[in-house]
């Protein structure tokens, strides 16, 4: 089951419902799983209320990620200007730069 950290799968919420749904009692199956009596509990409602369909994970709602090819999936690499530069307050350049992609493509 789902630990601290992790989301529970589609197929993990089902089983815990479906439990719960042959009679063990929502407070013993939270407390088998490791999981939180609240958490068991609105699976519990969801599933009632919309069947299996509503325990499926759903995606995150916002804009999709905005990374150039030049990171890839990686976070930014920032790296500090050279010492003279910074000694007159001029802010950290952005290393994809000096793999040849504009500075401007890094959204750190």
């Amino acid at each position: 089951m789902a630990r601290l950290g992790r989301r529970a799968t589609y197929e993990e919420r089902l089983e815990i419902c479906r439990r719960i749904e042959s009679g063990e009692s929502p407070d013993a199956v939270a407390a088998q799983s490791g999981l939180g009596r609240s958490t068991v509990f609105g699976w519990w409602r969801a599933y009632r209320r919309g069947g299996s369909a509503a325990l499926r994970t759903r995606p995150t709602p916002g804009p999709p990620p905005s990374l150039s090819d030049a990171h890839g999936s990686a976070p930014c690499p920032w790296t500090p200007r050279p010492a003279k530069e910074a000694q007159y307050g001029r802010a950290p350049v952005c290393s994809a730069s000096s793999r040849g992609s504009s500075a401007f493509t890094c959204r750190r």
